[in-house]
């Protein structure tokens, strides 16, 4: 693995974009004349371009459905991934472009100028701001706001936000700059000897990764600071102390660490600093920046040296009786609308770095606010300033060990500051706070609570944990979850490198340094911290189940042990539980805008909208084309008439690509082209009765069709069934009056057909050879609102699944697929989707409530779906 300042540079500077797709894939002849209306194209090659195109528009639509998957927290994913799955998508769209050119030349070629715009505004979307912002060494916080996230770093801004905006209680200080970083780097002109000691790194070896990131932060250190910069922080910090007469507290403010996940609590913060050792401090932030997690990540996420760039925060020392962290939404339980607050006494490091238990508190989110539920954790020790510097340990009074260290009131402040702070910044927050013993508040830090994870759904749980015995039970569920993997026991961050992918790491408390195995181990359990710690952030982060406050979990669990660990109700079992493995399915919620979220949102508003719907549109043109969506809808609807158009152009050469209607007792207008053994040879030239279908696709998906009455949707009136054949083929042909076309061979078919809005397109093969048949069936569109055409796909994505299909629903989109099956399993299923084509074309006007599209699948399988038919047809 290598991080992007380990390769060559680039002319826009190592910040990369995707570039405009060039044409490729389908070589247009050598005697191209693309340009001349008149060209020709023989049919053979039109087909084999077709065949080219649709493969493309398949593949085309299936990673938008896999994009779309992840901007809905399907699995988490990376700005490395977005920009991989765009570029693949951009080639298949160019593809369709090139293919669709030469089908019909001279028509297309204003799709040149629609792909290059789209291309443009995905290169825009796509490629990488500078993170650092040009401006002064140091700003004050009264001075700072969110906007100056770039120049401040991500903690520092939004302490000046809550100071200066919301006139929130934050302690003085000011803010050293990420160009006071820049600054720093350039004279002692560290940029390149860092880069030297990357080139020989590999970032999977761990332990080359942390004997890498000691040598970049003793460069660091013994660097000097520069005297302009020397002389601005001195005179700060000689005012700071003027106005709060206390040690100062040094704290990380990185460009990218709390707006990026896996980097909270990954920099160094120093407590109760002298004024006089502030320029030293301010050293040792910038040198951690550059530890090993921070690397590793960086390279995951492709960032850039200037995307590490390091603000640091000073200021006063808050006078802490207790401290804590407040969450405005409970992570261990998004779907309870309650306010989560952890709190210990003395100083919060406690409670963020894992090393004593808290005490939770947890309230409504509604006025009046009121307690809901509160543990209290007996507190034996806590962390103060010391005299001179520093921070130390001492014993909590014997009296106050069991009592709690917030009185009501107190808990009802915290939990309304958290609820101003989520609906200033729009989304759940945590906040990391301290309390005088006069009771004056401090507010520390916000950001944003990004991912947590759904728990389980209900099950009968005892039933699929039967059989393995149960190792620890009890603690607090840090990141829900549940995962499987051998136990290794850590005493300290130097035994990191023990940890292999999937390993389950139980210690003795959660240390912040074991972050950086959290990127491949499978879960971690700890006998002291909790949910408010680094370590508990981290793990919801990267999706990695965490259990801490776990009793004796060291001695309960062996090294080398196989166990799985259940998070969410604070189990260890022995041995791998498959069935709770099987069943859990972890899904993130992105609460908040990572780079990789920003980017995704930004390029899928490029790739995704389908704006032309309607072929009989003014606007289903080109020139109105402005998403991959829209032309790969286009060019699909252009090809498919441009098989139909070469019959009419070229008759003598291509009577074989004539269109011919099927006759048949259902209003659906269907026009076939025979391009081998679909069809009895002879007979009428424009027209073909069922008899004389010889293709196995075609056959099954009309027995389908032909199967259920083309009446309304849902049980028919008794008038309507009263009415004569004809009167009823009649009122159902308004709706399907518009040709559908079909590609067919004796295995294949191809089938594009539009009832009103609705589309959906059929690839199908289906022979004696299992290895070779599949089914794809896509569909999208709907002329109801969009919550009833989303319910309308569910009931077809539903029936789908439980007849053996795989299948992704995306808002109102469905894709689906089955592979390998049996020839006469494959045909069950094609009749299954005719049966369904009928019985879904105006759904979605009766899809009012979710219990009705349960009602519907309920009511489907049991009359139309496969066993349904069998039964009906006397197969067993």
């Amino acid at each position: 693995m290598k991080l992007p300042w380990q390769k060559k540079s680039v002319a826009d500077g190592g910040r990369e974009a995707i570039p405009v797709v060039a044409h490729g894939g389908v070589a247009p002849p050598a005697d191209d004349n693309s340009g001349r209306q008149d060209a020709y194209c023989p049919f053979s090659r039109r087909y084999a371009l077709f065949k080219g195109l649709l493969a493309d528009n398949n593949r085309a639509l299936e990673i938008m459905a896999e994009l779309q998957g992840k901007m809905h927290g399907q699995s988490s994913f990376n700005r490395a991934f977005v920009i991989d799955r765009v570029q693949a998508l951009q080639r298949h769209v160019s593809d369709i472009v090139t293919a669709l050119k030469e089908m019909g030349p001279g028509r297309y070629d204003a799709l040149d100028e629609a792909l290059a715009a789209v291309s443009a505004r995905i290169r825009a979307a796509t490629g990488r701001p500078t993170r650092m912002t040009d401006g002064p060494v140091l700003v004050w916080f009264d001075d700072l706001d969110q906007s100056l996230e770039n120049l401040a770093g991500f903690k520092a801004a939004h302490l000046g936000e809550m100071r200066s905006i919301l006139g929130l209680p934050v302690p003085d200080g000011f803010a050293l700059t990420a160009s006071a970083y820049k600054y720093f780097m350039d004279y002692n002109d560290l940029w390149p000897r860092l880069r030297q000691l990357l080139a020989g790194c590999d970032l999977d070896d761990l332990e080359q990764v942390m004997t890498t990131s000691k040598a970049m932060r003793r460069l660091v250190l013994e660097a000097d600071l520069p005297a302009l910069l020397a002389e601005q922080l001195n005179e700060a910090c000689r005012e700071l102390a003027r106005l709060s007469p206390v040690g100062f507290a040094l704290r990380s403010s990185a460009l990218m660490e709390d707006n990026e996940p896996g980097l909270a609590g990954q920099y160094e913060t120093l407590l109760n600093v002298p004024p006089e050792d502030a320029p030293c401090g301010y050293k040792r932030i910038l040198a951690s920046q550059f530890n090993a997690q921070a690397l590793r990540r960086a390279a995951r996420r492709e960032m850039n040296l200037e995307d590490l760039a390091m603000g640091v925060a000073v200021m006063a020392m808050a006078a802490a009786q207790c401290s804590g962290v407040l969450y405005s939404l409970n992570p261990n339980d998004p779907q309870r609308q309650v306010v989560m607050i952890s709190a210990v006494r003395g100083l919060g490091v406690g409670a963020v770095g894992g090393a004593v238990h808290s005490s939770l508190f947890i309230t409504n989110k509604a006025e009046p606010i009121e307690i809901i539920s509160e543990e209290i954790a007996p507190q034996e020790t806590m962390v103060v300033p010391a005299p001179e510097s520093n921070v130390y340990e001492v014993d909590v009074p014997a009296h106050l060990a069991e009592e709690a260290c917030l009185d009501h009131d107190q808990v009802r402040r915290l939990a309304r500051v958290g609820l101003m702070l989520e609906e200033h910044y729009g989304r759940p927050v945590d906040v990391e706070w301290s309390l005088s013993e006069r009771g004056e508040l401090a507010l520390l830090q916000v950001r944003p609570l990004r991912i947590i994870l759904k728990a389980l759904p209900p099950i009968d749980y005892q039933r699929q944990v039967e059989g393995h015995a149960v190792l620890l039970r009890g603690g607090v569920t840090a990141s829900p979850g549940v995962a499987s993997g051998r136990v290794v026991i850590l005493h300290g961050d130097d035994e990191l490198a023990k940890v292999a992918k999937g390993d389950v790491i139980v210690a003795p408390s959660s240390l912040p340094e074991y972050a950086v195995a959290l990127e491949h181990a499978g879960a971690v359990v700890t006998e002291i911290g909790g949910a408010a710690s680094h370590l508990a952030a981290v793990a919801r982060e990267t999706g990695a189940p965490a259990l801490f406050g776990a009793p004796e979990a060291t001695k309960l669990l062996a090294e080398g042990q196989i166990v799985t660990v259940d998070a969410d109700r604070q189990t260890v079992f022995e041995g791998r539980v498959e069935n709770l493995l099987r069943l859990h399915k972890r899904r993130m919620l992105a609460l908040g805008e990572t780079p990789a979220f920003q980017t995704l949102d930004q390029t899928l508003s490029v790739v995704t909208p389908l704006h032309l719907t309607d072929p009989r549109a003014a606007n289903f043109t080109p020139e109105h084309c402005r998403s991959l969506h829209d032309i790969t809808r286009y060019a699909h609807e252009m090809a498919m008439r441009e098989m139909f158009r070469y019959a009419e152009e070229k008759p003598g050469d291509a009577k074989e690509a004539r269109p011919r209607r099927l006759r048949a007792d259902f209003p659906l207008e269907l026009l076939l082209i025979d391009i081998g053994g679909g069809l009895r040879a002879g007979g009428n030239p424009r027209e073909v009765t069922m008899d004389e279908v010889i293709s196995a696709p075609m056959r099954a998906l009309v027995r389908g069709i032909a199967s259920i009455p083309w009446r309304g949707p849902g049980p028919a009136a008794p008038e309507a069934l009263a009415r004569s054949k004809e009167q009823r083929l009649k009122e159902a042909s308004q709706i399907a009056s518009k040709p559908n076309y079909a590609i067919l061979s004796e295995n294949y078919l191809n089938l594009s057909s539009r009832l009103g809005f609705h589309f959906s397109t059929l690839d199908t093969y289906c022979s004696a050879q299992a290895n070779d048949n599949y089914i794809r069936f896509m569909f999208n569109g709907g002329g109801a609102d969009p919550d009833r055409r989303r319910r309308r796909t569910r009931f077809v994505g539903e029936v789908l699944r439980r007849s053996g299909f795989r299948v992704q629903l995306h808002e109102d989109q469905l894709q689906s697929r089955v592979d390998k099956y049996p020839q006469d399993s494959l045909e069950e299923m094609l009749e299954l989707i005719g049966r369904l084509w009928v019985y879904t074309r105006q759904m979605d006007m009766l899809m009012f409530s979710d219990a009705v599209v349960d009602w519907y699948i309920d009511e489907f399988m049991r009359q139309h779906g496969v066993e349904a038919a069998r039964a009906s047809s006397g197969k067993t």
